[in-house]
């Protein structure tokens, strides 16, 4: 776990992606952070957001993943933060 979260920073893209979707597989709660602040750290990457979000999502219901998604209610990119508003707005 530790390495796939130390790859959400990793310079190359595609590196990131692939940390994205194994940790989205994974289901751990306590990835809903590391995630999040992956996106907010490449908010030019709207693709990686988007599928950060969709990581996110299949998370369980808990308050580190309610943080998470209010946190990127604040991103940058429209598509994003609304799309985490939506997520919140229907699994509180």
């Amino acid at each position: 776990m530790e390495r796939l979260r130390s790859a959400l920073h990793h310079p190359l893209s595609e590196v990131r992606m692939a940390a994205i979707i194994s940790l989205g597989y994974r289901c751990e709660v306590d990835s809903a952070m590391p995630l999040a602040r992956c996106a907010l750290a490449y908010p030019q990457d709207i693709v990686q957001a988007l599928e950060i979000i969709q990581a996110i999502a299949h998370l369980p219901p808990g308050d580190e993943r309610t943080v998470a998604l209010r946190l990127l209610q604040e991103h940058p990119i429209d598509a994003v933060n609304r799309r985490a508003s939506e997520l919140l707005a229907t699994h509180l």
